[in-house]
């Protein structure tokens, strides 16, 4: 969905300013300042666009028994916000106690495959979620960016009591956390990741490895590492050399240091 083309978006309705939406496939045709309430099942493409909050709410919120879809067919632009320049439509400028940028209620889901989250904030002493809270089911994938939120608890994402979140793709930044309540449920299958990555988090099978160009964390599919004849190192090992080969299945990087102990 993150690189799927809506055309020039025939029969989706255009979203012109803040307010609710009620159902059916809508777009941003322009920069939105306000927040938008979600009360039915709402497939939203960013088009590109700034949705800019007024500081006062969460940007987006996805009501109890609603369902957001968020996508962004349209990358040839440049928004700035803060003196990051985000080549994809933008969430910014939430502040609210429980999802600065997007607060999901208890049945209620979220689905973003595109665009991006940055510069919004959870504010207060329990303040939870900078990007995203939710106490229902969200699910993120494609090139979703979250990334330069601020919050107590959750900068990037924070799970409520009972809630379920599945990330199988796309970027957090630095400061930009996943954190869960004990009684949630956050499983994660992929996506790069600046800073740690709790890897508590992570789906059975699954790695925590640094990618070697960027140096981000990347999820993936784990695998035995295998040792094998080899010219790659050569260590000195009681008076002999010895040579070997590290590699690891399904394309994971591999590091490893040599020891001369017994036990090492």
């Amino acid at each position: 969905a993150a690189e799927e083309t809506h055309g020039e978006h025939a029969d989706w309705t255009k979203v012109e300013s803040a307010g609710t939406l009620t159902g059916g496939n809508c777009y941003l045709d322009k920069q939105i300042g306000g927040e938008l309430v979600i009360q039915g099942k709402v497939t939203l493409c960013l088009n590109g666009q700034k949705l800019e909050g007024s500081g006062n709410h969460s940007v987006i919120t996805v009501y109890t028994g609603a369902s957001l879809t968020l996508c962004d067919c349209r990358k040839n632009v440049s928004n700035n916000v803060g003196g990051t320049v985000y080549h994809t439509g933008v969430i910014t400028g939430g502040n609210a106690i429980n999802g600065g940028g997007i607060c999901v209620q208890s049945d209620a889901s979220l689905t973003m495959t595109g665009g991006a989250m940055a510069k919004n904030e959870a504010t207060g002493s329990t303040g939870s979620g900078g990007g995203i809270w939710s106490a229902g089911t969200v699910t993120l994938s494609g090139d979703c960016i979250v990334e330069s939120n601020k919050a107590s608890y959750g900068r990037g994402l924070f799970a409520s009591s009972g809630s379920v979140v599945t990330i199988s793709d796309g970027h957090f930044g630095r400061e930009d956390s996943i954190y869960g309540h004990e009684d949630s449920a956050i499983e994660i299958t992929g996506g790069s990741f600046e800073g740690e990555l709790n890897e508590e988090y992570l789906s059975p099978g699954h790695i925590a490895v640094k990618d070697p160009d960027n140096g981000y964390v990347v999820c993936k599919r784990g695998g035995a590492v295998t040792f094998t004849p080899g010219e790659t190192s050569t260590f000195t090992y009681d008076g002999s050399e010895v040579e070997f080969t590290a590699t690891a299945s399904n394309n994971a990087a591999v590091s490893y240091r040599f020891s001369d102990a017994e036990d090492g």
